[in-house]
């Protein structure tokens, strides 16, 4: 190990819901688009809108922005699906 290399950041949100917007960001500009990496883009955004509706957060420009991520991700996946139901993929 060379402690002369690579650093350290440690930084303290004051919730889980405030330190997972950084991830979300993150999340919105990823560059792939088949339906795996689509799922794994918008589930947590999902999720985190359900972490924030059941502690009771109000957040709208959030949440306004989880529901746009949502509904591309889940416009996404239709449009990769054939006529049969089935996926790209499958």
């Amino acid at each position: 190990m060379d402690t002369t290399q690579g650093d350290l950041t440690v930084r303290i949100d004051p919730s889980l819901a405030a330190g997972m917007t950084d991830g979300l960001k993150w999340l919105e500009h990823y560059p792939y688009e088949c339906a795996e990496q689509t799922v794994s883009r918008f589930l947590p955004n999902v999720l985190t809108f359900r972490a924030l509706k059941k502690l009771d957060l109000t957040t709208p420009e959030l949440e306004n922005n989880l529901k746009e991520q949502v509904s591309v991700g889940l416009q996404r996946l239709y449009g990769q699906q054939h006529a049969d139901g089935a996926g790209a993929g499958g």
